[in-house]
């Protein structure tokens, strides 16, 4: 469509400088002296009907291609019907540019009949103004019959194109691309701008046949006062009659423009409240452009604090996931000390049934020493004496209990300040686990009220994007419905406009008719004094022209009548566009709604696995303190059944009879290596109970450091999102109706319903100040229009006060040659008076010329 435009845009311009061409070597022929009896009639007909045939011609060759655009093919044939009435159209625009082009050389013709008017005879004057006229009227009549045909191939593409739109309303229900329908309604947008370009060049093409048609009527006009000039040359007494009709006619219309003048002079009062209506625009532009760069500077920071919300969120889920990580190490390392505490447990087991076989093989050996003394007793009756075997017995004795008592002695201090030693120990490991469990019990509790707040924070997140969605949605939606209105308001505009200039066209064609009508009483007035056949012509011509400006002021009417329908369908389609509009919001609401709660229930879900799963944690943590409370209660029978057996063994160990020396210091021995095991097994444990404080400890250190860290992430976090909120505060409108719908719900059409007012303010905003500058506009063109005629009427006033200022210095100028030749006519007269010689001749002269007189006089009578 674009290089077909194009294409038509230079084929006119190429017959405007063709036609330029031609007036021009026209007026170089008349200047010359070539070809001056030549009447370009002839020459204008024939070349008008060539192009006329021509320009038919290259309607019927449009072709335009099938499924060029994609379009179904229901609508190829309103396409290439709505191209051909196009082609129609431009070929109808090509027709009255050209008969413009008839005019201007019609009008040049003219001013050469004009100009060799003078020297010409009447006769000739007339035919050739007769033939002119009638050259003009076929012009006139051939361009009202292109006009005609030009409405009527309008209103065929007004229907074709109300066709193409319910083809495409058809093809838009029934396809399913996008593409094509964002396609049509480009190429919909495009041939009506191509009409209201078309229309627009049609009023240009109007008022330059109203100028045309001006200039005609000044030629015309020029030509009545030629006549009447000429008629006055031969008779003083007609001529200054017809210099006092002038006069008067001249001082009627000085009056009559004196009075547009001060009607025109006295509106400029007008010029202050233009003046203050530009002020109060300007005012409004000025504060539309502040509220739209506050709305831009909220929007950056809206975008802003989501990047910022995200750039946290992903530091949290980063953080998140170590936590869980080390959480997970931690239970390794906890299953790991509780396999540990197994095997510990395992070889306390095997200690006590050490310990338990170590009592009842003591027990046999005590019953063994018993019978092994009797039978010493009878060795010693044998060998030495009873006093000596018991001395020796008891020395023996006697030394091995103070050597076994050192030793318990000293054992027991050293088991004394180790168990002293594990008792503080032990305090200590529960003090400090006692602590654990406290900043475990924090730790737990803010982690919870950091998943809650994590929770929060995306669901504040997840709203700022359905917000941001939804805005943007709403910003398509306020653009597309912008460009819908600016092209109705253009088409507003342009009808406005039409009507106007018809409006105005219509008041100067009155205005003319008037002037005609004053022109042809005084006319009237003046043919009464003249000749019969003159006022006939007159009475002929004028007629004619009240029939041609009858036509015209008809036209103008149905014209204005085509403008008014064009208003009333224009307004049709804007009250149909607007309820399509409506219905799309609320179709936009419903799905809007529909998708957030179905985002809500699913975040709902998505927190509810999420409390499963710390509740499991915190269960997995209580398991694991149960687990470790068992394993002190065990370590502490443990210490309870050592100490039972070390008493045990102190109070067993001096023998009520004798015992043999290897004997005892094998027991001893056995004992002693039973003991240094379970006190090296117990060290191995403490110690690894330590080891495992100690880590614990530490990673209980490192939470506290990332809670720290946490916290006052969440604190920088809540500061930003209490700002965030009172930012959006302006933005939101809470209802609270428990019993219809979730909050959630309500929030959201909080949100769309002061968009909708928002955006509703602005457009009504924007259509007040496309309402004010329209009037400006308007009233900037009537004043053009008005200065434009009063030019055109000052300059053709000028001319005729020049035309008469002439025709009175000729006068003058006349007159003072027949004082002259009078004055010279009554000085001979009295010279031949005063002559005595002469008089009789004269009285005789007298008589013959009375009786010359009188013969003519009876003549003049009988005929």
């Amino acid at each position: 469509m674009n290089g077909e435009a194009a294409s038509v845009d230079q084929s006119k311009v190429d017959k405007i400088a063709a036609a330029k061409r031609k007036l021009r070597e026209f007026e170089s022929r008349r200047v010359n002296g070539g070809d001056s009896s030549s009447s370009p009639v002839p020459s204008i007909h024939s070349n008008g009907g060539g192009e006329y045939v021509n320009g038919r011609h290259s309607v019927t060759s449009v072709v335009q291609p099938d499924q060029e655009y994609g379009i179904p093919p229901s609508s190829n044939n309103s396409y290439s019907a709505f191209d051909a009435k196009a082609a129609e159209c431009e070929a109808l625009k090509k027709q009255v540019a050209e008969l413009h082009g008839l005019y201007s050389a019609a009008y040049s013709a003219y001013n050469e009949l004009a100009a060799r008017e003078s020297g010409r005879s009447s006769a000739v004057d007339n035919g050739q103004i007769v033939q002119l006229q009638s050259a003009l009227s076929l012009l006139v009549e051939e361009k009202t019959e292109l006009q005609s045909r030009l409405r009527a191939e309008s209103e065929r593409a007004s229907g074709m194109e109300e066709q193409l739109r319910r083809a495409t309303e058809h093809s838009h229900a029934h396809s399913h691309s996008s593409r094509e329908e964002s396609r049509l309604r480009d190429q919909l947008i495009h041939s009506e701008k191509m009409v209201a370009a078309h229309l627009e060049e049609l009023s240009n093409l109007r008022r330059e046949n109203a100028t045309t048609q001006s200039m005609a009527r000044g030629l015309q006009q020029d030509k009545a006062e030629a006549q009447a000039r000429l008629r006055g040359v031969y008779g003083d007494k007609e001529r200054l009659e017809a210099e006092v009709g002038e006069l008067r006619k001249e001082m009627a219309m000085r009056e009559m423009y004196i009075r547009q003048l001060t009607a025109a002079n006295g509106g400029g009062g007008g010029v202050n409240g233009q003046a203050t209506v530009q002020d109060d625009s300007a005012d409004l532009r000025s504060e539309v452009d502040s509220l739209r760069l506050q709305l831009e500077n909220t929007r950056r920071e809206a975008v802003d604090s989501i990047n910022l919300y995200t750039h946290r969120e992903k530091e949290l889920s980063d953080r998140l996931q170590t936590a869980v990580r080390e959480r997970d190490e931690l239970s390794h390392d906890l299953s790991i000390a509780r396999v540990r505490v197994a095997q510990l447990e395992d070889d306390v087991e095997s200690a006590r049934g050490q310990i338990a076989a170590m009592a009842g093989r003591k027990t046999g050996e005590e019953g063994e020493g018993n019978g092994g003394g009797g039978a010493g007793e009878a060795v010693g009756g044998g060998g030495l004496s009873e006093d000596e075997v018991l001395a020796r017995v008891d020395e023996t004795a006697r030394r091995i209990t103070i050597a076994f008592e050192q030793r318990l002695m000293e054992e027991g201090e050293i088991h004394q300040r180790n168990v002293d030693h594990k008792e503080r120990e032990l305090a200590q490991q529960r003090s400090a686990i006692d602590d654990l469990r406290l900043k475990l019990d924090l730790a737990e509790r803010k982690m919870a009220e950091d998943d809650g707040r994590a929770g929060s924070l995306h669901e504040i997140l997840q709203d700022l994007q359905n917000e941001k969605a939804t805005v943007s949605r709403a910003l398509t939606q306020n653009r597309e419905l912008k460009e819908q209105v600016i092209a109705l308001e253009d088409r507003l505009v342009a009808l406005t406009d039409e009507k106007l200039k018809s409006e105005l066209e219509r008041q100067a064609l009155e205005f003319e008719l008037r002037g005609m009508k004053e022109g042809r009483e005084e006319e009237e007035e003046r043919d009464e004094q003249g000749e019969g056949n003159g006022r006939m012509e007159e009475e002929d011509r004028v007629s004619v022209r009240e029939k041609q400006l009858e036509s015209q002021l008809g036209v103008q009417e149905r014209m204005l009548n085509e403008v008014r329908e064009e208003l009333r369908r224009s307004q049709n389609e804007n009250d149909s566009m607007n309820a399509i509009m409506q219905q799309n919001g609320e179709d936009e609401n419903q799905n809007s709604i529909v998708v957030e709660l179905t985002q809500a229930v699913a975040r709902v879900n998505s927190l509810t696995q999420e409390n499963n799963e710390l509740r499991e944690r915190i269960g997995a943590t209580e398991e694991m303190q149960q687990r470790a409370a068992a394993i002190e209660t065990q370590l502490r029978f443990a210490h309870q059944d050592i100490e039972m057996m070390r008493s045990a063994l102190a109070a067993g160990g001096v023998p009520n009879g004798g015992v043999a020396v290897t004997e005892e210091q094998r027991v001893e021995g056995h004992e002693s290596e039973m003991i240094r095991v379970l006190q090296e097994r117990l060290a191995s444990a403490e110690e690894e109970a330590a080891r495992l404080l100690r880590e614990g400890v530490e990673k209980v250190n490192e939470l506290n450091e990332k809670m720290v860290e946490s916290e006052r992430m969440r604190r920088c976090e809540e500061e930003r999102r209490e700002e965030i909120e009172r930012k959006m505060a302006e933005l939101e409108m809470v209802r609270n109706q428990p019993n219809e719908v979730p909050a959630e719900v309500n929030e959201k059409e909080g949100r769309m319903t002061q968009l909708e007012t928002e955006l509703e303010r602005e457009r009504e905003e924007r259509k007040k100040l496309e309402h004010v500058r329209t009037a400006l506009e308007q009233e900037n063109e009537t004043i053009a229009d008005h200065v434009v005629l009063y030019q055109h009427y000052r300059k053709v006033m000028r001319e005729r006060l020049r035309a008469k200022d002439d025709e009175l210095r000729e006068a003058e100028v006349e007159r003072q040659r027949i004082a002259h030749t009078c004055s010279q006519l009554q000085r001979s007269l009295q010279a031949l008076v005063q002559q005595p010689r002469l008089r009789c001749g004269s009285e005789g002269g007298n008589s013959s010329i009375v009786d010359e007189e009188g013969e003519r006089r009876g003549g003049g009578g009988g005929e």
